[in-house]
């Protein structure tokens, strides 16, 4: 190997990392990448009406409410247009009546099969797993999946709430402004319950036996990177120009690519487990 690529090969093979690099520049890994992200964008409005309605409307308890439109503001690239169009009408769509909710349920259900489709078979591809699962088991799979995600993201919510609750009571923190205790709270809250988000997929969602051992060791991983991955998405987002090129659209656009980015890191973190040492489980 010679040229440009010869240095970078040589830091990637020092770190074994090279194998991952080989499988993100193939054409499966992309395809795969894209599919999930774009089940992801349909599922994802739907997913926070039906949040924010239950902790609104059923649980009355206005600070989980507040703890979610934290963590959607804390989510978005720093773009006051962005952030008043998403959380404007998400305001707009949990005030209106039943028809939302029950069309939310709907595309919900409809995207987290899309989700845990491609996710699946490229969980498989990469653990050598064959043939896949039928189509109604993945079905069936992806709704448990996603009732059992949308539960853990409910209790990281009403943990993050209480905790802002208790974190106003500590002398250090009085001072500091609700949203501020809101989003240390959360930021205390995310990492562990990405941790059992993430080893539910990469447990439960191939079709073959991954040990637990290797599917948390897997899930940790990407609990911390996904994070570490989204902060530098949020850098850089405002020198990618997508308001200027895509116009009334940049606001899908931005949502496309970072679940596509999301996606490809959930796979590259899935591709180095496979090749580590085997462990108990």
């Amino acid at each position: 190997m010679s040229g440009p690529a010869a240095p970078v090969a040589g830091v990637a093979h020092l770190w074994g990392l090279w194998p991952t690099l080989v499988y993100l520049f193939r054409l499966e890994s992309h395809v795969f990448a894209f599919a999930i992200s774009a089940c992801l964008l349909l599922g994802y409005f739907p997913f926070l009406v039906l949040l924010l309605t239950f902790v609104e409307h059923i649980l009355h308890w206005p600070g989980a409410a507040a703890t979610v439109y934290t963590g959607v503001r804390a989510a978005l690239p720093d773009d006051p247009g962005l952030e008043s169009f998403v959380l404007g009408n998400l305001q707009a769509a949990v005030a209106a009546h039943g028809g939302t909710k029950a069309l939310s349920g709907l595309m919900l259900i409809f995207s987290s099969n899309g989700v845990f489709g491609p996710l699946e078979v490229a969980l498989n591809r990469l653990w050598s797993f064959a043939p896949d699962r039928p189509y109604w088991r993945n079905v069936l799979l992806g709704l448990l999946l996603a009732s059992a995600l949308g539960l853990l993201f409910v209790a990281a919510t009403l943990v993050g709430a209480k905790g802002a609750e208790v974190l106003v009571l500590l002398p250090g923190l009085r001072g500091l402004p609700p949203p501020s205790l809101r989003l240390i709270a959360l930021l205390l809250v995310v990492v562990p319950f990405s941790f059992l988000g993430f080893l539910l997929v990469y447990w439960g969602l191939p079709y073959g036996r991954v040990p637990l051992v290797r599917a948390a060791r897997s899930a940790l991983a990407a609990g911390l990177l996904i994070h570490v991955v989204r902060l530098v998405f949020l850098q850089v987002w405002p020198y990618l120009g997508f308001r200027h090129v895509y116009g009334p659209f940049f606001i899908s656009v931005t949502l496309l690519v970072w679940g596509y980015i999301a996606a490809l890191t959930t796979l590259a973190v899935a591709e180095i487990e496979t090749r580590a040492p085997a462990s108990g489980g």
